[in-house]
């Protein structure tokens, strides 16, 4: 079960990255906005951040089924501080590009994690 979990997670995370990337492109091109100047690698953290909680939750979960939740909810707020991190040390490094980059990292931020829980309570909901 928690093999084919986390292969469907990762399938899913990646289509939901390129829809990201695909969107974002669209959003710039259309909507005629400013780049985010560390795109690149905001999409490389939220995808690697994203992937490694999910994994550690699942060890976890796997290891002591009660501390599952605690678990997910653990994750979360971890990965909120490491990219309100990365926030920081974006917006030190280019200020004049702060508004989109912070701007992605949140709205990328709330979509995985949004996913990433919907993900995670089906596998609450099998055990």
């Amino acid at each position: 079960m928690i093999q084919s979990a986390g292969s469907r997670f990762i399938l899913y995370a990646a289509l939901l990255s390129v829809a990201s990337i695909l969107l974002y492109a669209g959003v710039l091109y259309l909507g005629g906005f400013s780049r985010a100047s560390y795109d690149g690698v905001i999409f490389g953290l939220i995808f690697l951040g994203t992937i490694t909680s999910y994994f550690i939750t699942i060890k976890i979960g796997s290891m002591d089924p009660s501390y599952f939740m605690i678990a997910i909810m653990c994750s979360i707020v971890l990965r909120l501080l490491l990219y309100t991190a990365a926030n920081i040390v974006i917006i030190y490094l280019d200020r004049e590009k702060a508004i989109p980059n912070v701007i992605l990292i949140l709205c990328m931020y709330h979509l995985i994690t949004v996913f990433e829980t919907l993900e995670l309570f089906k596998i609450v909901r099998a055990k």
